[in-house]
């Protein structure tokens, strides 16, 4: 015996929104469409966005841009060491004023830490990636 064909429509019905389900698309909406890209923009650029659904992987920052961070860092770190040791008396601490420079990105060393252009790249894909997934998402459950 051949199922009907309202059986088979429940049955179609069912799998779409187990598949929408899957994807992270709520069969219920919140957000109004037209605000989708304002509030991506704004959440994704301030790196701040909590990654709901999908997009956690693509708004938690990468590894690619930590590792870059950390390689200026250490040349930050190299570089005020040797002006450090060759400007103070021996008994200064400058492993601890370097740390501070360094991590902060504030004094001489804010150029090497923070405003690589390789670092900024990183960054901006990342906030790009972020944004589109942010929008993505949104205007999949948006009303």
């Amino acid at each position: 015996m051949a199922p009907s064909q309202s059986s088979s429509a429940t049955v179609l019905a069912v799998m779409v929104v187990l598949v929408l389900l899957g994807m992270g698309c709520p069969a219920a909406a919140m957000t109004a469409c037209k605000d989708c890209m304002p509030q991506c923009n704004s959440t994704c650029s301030a790196a701040n966005f909590a990654g709901a659904g999908p997009c956690g992987a693509d708004c938690s920052p990468t590894p690619g841009c930590s590792g870059c961070l950390s390689y200026y860092q250490g040349k930050c770190m190299s570089g005020c060491l040797r002006a450090c040791k060759s400007q103070t008396p021996g008994a200064y601490d400058c492993e601890t004023t370097c740390k501070g420079n360094c991590s902060n990105q504030s004094s001489l060393c804010g150029v090497v830490c923070g405003e690589s252009k390789t670092c900024t790249a990183c960054k901006d894909n990342y906030s790009r990636g972020c944004t589109s997934c942010c929008t993505a998402y949104c205007k999949c459950h948006c009303v």
